[in-house]
């Protein structure tokens, strides 16, 4: 009698765990990251150098980075914002266009000389396409870049709407066709 009691009792004990986990895991909100309570924000961290916070009151910062020299931008950056202070001429490579990635490039510090011009340059296969300045629309070959003289303020934002396409979704200074 006492067994079939102890099995009985370790029955009811776990259904009433399966039934209060479940009603209780309904009502649960699910957090990630560590919160700072000074400032109350969420922060995420996928590597050391991009930080996203996320406020409880909708705020999102997108990850930032400083460019001096050449190089080659990854589809795990999408979302990132360049700010570019180059010293002589800089190239960024982008990745191939894939649908939702989206970059912002903006010029800081520019001493235009001639020689601190900033590319943009798609891979092979992809395409700008868009509205590159205020008077006209260009069409660009597939795989033709995108160049500014690097005056401080110079802007260009691309998104891909379309696989192989970088659209220009924004645009200040003079950007233009590289070939």
């Amino acid at each position: 009698m006492k067994t079939k009691f102890k099995v009985l009792a370790v029955i009811v004990v776990m259904m009433l765990a399966v039934v209060s986990t479940n009603a209780f895991s309904a009502n649960v909100r699910s957090t990630m990251g560590n919160k700072d309570d000074a400032t109350n924000t969420y922060t995420l961290e996928e590597k050391s150098d991009n930080v996203v916070y996320i406020r409880p009151t909708g705020g999102i910062r997108y990850p930032y980075e400083k460019k001096t020299t050449n190089d080659t931008i990854t589809l795990q950056e999408t979302g990132s914002t360049y700010s570019i202070d180059p010293a002589t001429q800089v190239t960024l490579t982008l990745p191939d266009a894939a649908v939702g990635m989206e970059f912002t490039f903006v010029a800081v510090d520019g001493h235009y000389n001639g020689s601190q011009k900033i590319i943009l340059d798609p891979q092979s296969t992809d395409t700008f396409r868009g509205v590159l300045n205020s008077s006209s629309a260009s069409t660009f070959s597939v795989g033709d870049s995108v160049i500014s003289p690097g005056v401080t303020g110079d802007t260009i934002q691309v998104k891909c709407n379309e696989d192989t396409f970088w659209d220009v979704t924004s645009i200040r200074g003079a950007w233009a066709d590289n070939n």
